[in-house]
């Protein structure tokens, strides 16, 4: 996002929490006292604790194992639709005898999370005499507008609203939330879908304990229509609302209502859906331009938040070997990371300030882990999670496994080891250990072939005959300085290729299996 310019501080700022307060007094609303307002700037300070909104917990990107004790692994995320709901309340304090009909210009820029105590500036400005804008800095902005009046809502929406044909049976809820959903209990504000159309859904919708459930049941049901209908891009995340306008209390949110979801627009990147909530047939609010922008995904990212353990990233190359490459957006990358990191892996990963090298070191993390994941699972082929255990390294770089709980036992005692080439990364586990490398095809030069390889070396890549050769060398020697845990210390000289059978070379009492992977690597691992 681009960096956005900061409003000038107000005089009088005030404190808000980020659960209501009794209004204050009311202030003038007489048409001359607005208008000579607008200009006028305040600031109100948001503040937000996860123990004053346990609720969050059904509200996490990336869920953990059950009862998890490391909070700042839980990712607790503040919804869309609570942020509207907490700038309403803030709007509210400073026009507390008019009706708030109506939000405009809602632009999301960054997930609010408290998995530790949250604190931002709302700069505030009146812009008419009606109208508030409201900037929370690097999180979202809106304008706010009140009315003497509620008005009229729109007239074709009126009525039953035509979404096309049926195109499929209904799913039940409870199927849906834990099939595509990462919301808990108190955010399945869906309590049963009606009808699933061409150009959109009908359901029956009701707020529940998380704040910002009711209206997040839009959004909701948006990215719920991507995994019905789509194969690709099927993850989504709402980034901007050009309308949300209010036929009656915002904050008057009991009874069932019934959603409809319109589908007005559906590219690669985003989905553009309107809503319109009715209760007792009457339109209780509208959402007009609800954007949705869409990830590239595959399948198995899916699968790697809602069903961890049973499901990894990592594909297994050959019998115990793992590999995986990312071309996953960094947006998707970084939910990848909430899933694999663990807080002593993202510290180590702090060090790392290019771009490249923290991918790198994320690619790194989740093929390893899931190499550890598929050694330890159980007979049925659940998995650990990959939060329940993370990496260390010793005094000379070599890395082993820590575990918490459950997953010390399996863990703790085990040799791994990790390659990484960009974007691509191998891993191996064992009982003893083991070393493996991966490396880039491509031609090297004569000058790298006579520094790194002794003359027999050289003589023993012509004979076989193999134009990968100096590739399947150098992963050799790697693969075994890394078995001997000195890899960081090691020179290339102290490990000589002996010989050749096949793919497989002898370097000294050691034999490295080598392997040509989807035609633009070569792995090698210690057997």
């Amino acid at each position: 996002m681009p960096a956005k310019s900061r409003p000038q501080q107000p005089q009088q700022p005030r404190s808000v929490p980020g659960t209501p307060q009794p209004h204050p007094a009311a202030a003038p609303t007489a048409i001359s006292a607005r208008k000579k307002r607008v200009g006028e700037k305040f600031v109100e300070i948001l503040r937000l604790n996860l123990d004053d909104h346990l609720y969050l917990l059904n509200h996490v990107i990336v869920d953990q194992p059950a009862d998890w004790p490391i909070r700042e692994d839980l990712n607790p995320t503040v919804p869309f639709t609570m942020t509207i709901e907490l700038l309403a309340e803030i709007a509210k304090r400073h026009e507390p005898n008019r009706k708030l009909i109506r939000f405009n210009n809602v632009a999301a820029f960054k997930w609010i999370t408290i998995e530790n105590p949250f604190e931002a500036e709302v700069n505030c400005e009146w812009i008419s005499g009606d109208t508030l804008t409201m900037d929370l800095g690097d999180y979202v902005r809106a304008d706010v507008t009140f009315a003497d009046e509620w008005p009229e809502p729109p007239a074709e929406f009126i009525g039953d609203i035509d979404v096309g044909n049926v195109i499929m049976p209904k799913y039940p809820t409870s199927v849906m939330y834990d099939r595509f959903s990462f919301h808990g209990p108190k955010y399945r504000s869906v309590i049963e879908q009606i009808k699933i159309c061409e150009r959109g859904m009908v359901s029956i919708v009701k707020k529940q304990e998380g704040k910002g459930s009711l209206l997040d049941a839009k959004g909701q049901q948006l990215g719920l229509f991507l995994h019905l209908t789509q194969t690709k891009n099927t993850i989504s995340f709402p980034v901007r609302l050009n309308e949300l306008a209010f036929y009656d209390d915002i904050f008057d949110q009991g009874g069932l209502f019934e959603n409809t979801m319109m589908v007005t627009k559906l590219t690669d990147n985003i989905i553009i859906g309107n809503m319109v909530l009715k209760r007792d047939g009457k339109i209780w609010s509208y959402a007009r331009d609800f954007v949705g922008q869409r990830f590239n995904n595959a399948i198995a990212v899916g699968n790697a938040i809602f069903h961890t353990e049973t499901s990894r990233l990592a594909e297994e190359a050959a019998p115990g070997v793992y590999f995986y490459e990312s071309n996953l957006q960094d947006n998707v990358l970084y939910l990848m990371s909430k899933r694999y990191l663990s807080v002593p892996d993202r510290e180590y990963g702090k060090k790392y300030t290019n771009a490249a090298k923290s991918r790198e070191h994320i690619v790194s993390r989740i093929v390893l882990k899931d190499a550890v994941r598929a050694y330890t699972a159980d007979e049925a082929g659940k998995m650990l999670y990959p939060i329940e255990f993370y990496c260390c390294h010793d005094e000379n770089g070599r890395l082993y496994m820590k575990g918490y709980g459950r997953a010390a036992e399996k863990v703790d005692g085990l040799f791994v080891s990790l390659a990484h080439k960009e974007n691509a990364a191998a891993a191996i586990v064992s009982d003893k250990p083991v070393g493996i490398d991966l490396e880039k095809i491509e031609e090297k030069s004569d000058s790298f072939i006579k520094t790194v390889f002794t003359e027999k070396e050289i003589a023993l890549m012509r004979e076989s005959n193999d134009p990968d050769a100096p590739i399947r060398f150098w992963v050799a020697k790697e693969a075994c300085a890394k078995k001997s845990g000195l890899a960081s210390v090691a020179t290339p000289a102290q490990y000589i290729v002996d010989s050749v059978d096949g793919d497989v070379l002898s370097v000294g009492r050691d034999r490295v299996q080598t392997m040509r992977h989807a035609d633009k690597y070569i792995i090698g691992w210690t057997i």
